[in-house]
């Protein structure tokens, strides 16, 4: 009698706590980016890095209430672990979950090859692998007053100071000019700036 109640007893508890879970693979990308930069503008080439990076925007799910990861914030996640990535080439995207009776996690992974500009000729370029255990990656980058070639419009030079928790492409919005630009008027082979930075923008008066 006791055997016959410990089995069934061991039975429920099984099915109570057993795992179900799936991974279905999404899309295949040839190249895929959430940054506002223009990836086809003319006179900007790009290589790919040598290391594959991975991305990841995961959810809790509790009783009825199913968590939804956000596909974009997995995106980002990925191309923010290289310095100045600006999207990701030769990818995929799978959607991972897991679920019990109450409780589950709903995911986005997406795993592809860094893609960043190469600006100049002979420049330096950040073609390593990034430090895995550091929680950020900060480039300074030296300024340098660059010789733009200028459209044939009347145009202003701005000097704008990076403020706390601003990014290139806040920046460029602000001034309703592009990433790269930006990136060309001052010389950088990032799209890392940090706060008090100073950077040079040509705006139409």
């Amino acid at each position: 009698m006791f055997t016959k109640l410990f089995f069934r007893t061991s039975v429920i508890l099984c099915l109570f706590f057993v795992l179900s879970g799936c991974s279905r693979r999404l899309v295949d990308f040839t190249v895929i980016s959430s940054k506002n930069v223009p990836i086809t503008e003319k006179g900007t080439e790009f290589k790919k890095a040598t290391t594959r990076v991975k991305g990841v925007d995961s959810k809790l799910s509790i009783l009825f209430f199913p968590g939804i990861p956000d596909m974009k914030e997995a995106i980002d996640d990925a191309i923010e672990k290289y310095p100045g990535a600006v999207a990701l080439t030769d990818g995929v995207v799978y959607n991972k979950s897991w679920s019990c009776l109450l409780f589950g996690k709903n995911k986005y992974v997406v795993e592809g090859t860094p893609l960043y500009p190469e600006l100049g000729n002979g420049g330096d370029h950040y073609d390593q692998k990034p430090n895995p255990t550091s929680p950020s990656t900060v480039v300074s980058q030296p300024v340098v007053t660059p010789q733009p070639a200028l459209p044939s419009v009347n145009v202003m030079r701005v000097t704008h100071t990076v403020e706390d928790s601003e990014t290139l492409i806040s920046i460029a919005s602000a001034y309703k000019v592009s990433v790269l630009d930006i990136m060309k008027w001052n010389n950088l082979s990032s799209n890392t700036v940090y706060k008090g930075m100073k950077l040079i923008v040509f705006i139409k008066e």
